[in-house]
């Protein structure tokens, strides 16, 4: 059976998104290794059954979509966003702006039937959501 494993996310410097995730989501570090085949450090951020896979190779750039600005960012297909999920948003939002996030969008409620949302970006611009479902 095939399960879901991470969300790999290319960065321009990898101790830098390693620091930013684990500041902002609390993981930790996982392995690590360096992939000799394509010249990228590799690692693997955990926290509880959540992982998230950072690749950095010398040189790499920030992706054109980076800059995407919402709600332009879903006329191109991509991986728009990581999403976790949240049972109180405007706290954890809070907690996210305590800790220097830089937002896109702060507690938008994006439905009339009660989706918000709060996002950020990471330091390379890829967009990460924190959605709150309506009960």
């Amino acid at each position: 059976m095939i399960r879901f494993d991470n969300v790999a996310v290319s960065c321009t410097n990898i101790e830098t998104s390693k620091a930013w995730y684990m500041k902002m989501f609390d993981f930790k570090p996982g392995y690590s290794t360096y992939l000799p085949d394509i010249g990228a450090d590799f690692l693997v951020l955990k926290r509880d059954d959540l992982k998230v896979e950072l690749i950095s190779q010398k040189g790499s750039r920030r992706s054109e979509t980076a800059d995407l600005v919402p709600p332009a960012h879903v006329s191109v297909a991509y991986i728009i966003a990581i999403v976790f999920s949240s049972d109180d948003l405007e706290a954890d939002t809070a907690a996210l702006e305590a800790k220097g996030a830089v937002f896109v969008w702060k507690n938008l409620q994006l439905s009339d039937d009660g989706l918000k949302s709060s996002m950020l970006r990471d330091p390379d611009g890829n967009m990460v959501n924190v959605l709150q479902c309506p009960s």
